[in-house]
C-alpha cells in the first residue's frame, strides 16, 4: 500500500492514459460536449468583437504612430533654431 500511495500520481495517469489509448472518441467527445462547446458559445455571444478588432489594431499601427510622433518632434527641433536666428 505505501508503494501505490507514493506513486498514486503515475499510476492514475497511467490509468487514464491506458483508458484512452485504448477508446479515445470518448473522451474527444466529452471534452467538446461538456467544455469546448459552452465556453465557446458563451465566450462568442458575450465578446465585443469592435472592441478587441479596434485594440488590435491599435496595437498593429503603434510602431508606426510612434515613429511618426518621432520624426513629427525631430522636424519641430529642428525648426526652432531657425525660428529664433531670423
Amino acid at each position: 500500500m505505501d508503494f501505490i500511495w507514493r506513486n498514486k500520481g503515475a499510476l492514475a495517469v497511467a490509468a487514464v492514459l491506458g483508458t484512452f489509448i485504448k477508446d479515445p472518441e470518448v473522451y474527444i467527445n466529452g471534452v467538446k460536449s461538456l467544455v469546448a462547446e459552452p465556453v465557446a458559445e458563451q465566450v462568442m455571444g458575450g465578446t465585443n468583437w469592435t472592441l478587441i478588432i479596434g485594440i488590435a489594431a491599435l496595437i498593429g499601427f503603434l510602431p508606426f504612430i510612434a515613429r511618426s510622433l518621432k520624426r513629427a518632434a525631430l522636424e519641430i527641433k529642428r525648426k526652432r533654431p531657425q525660428d529664433r536666428k531670423k
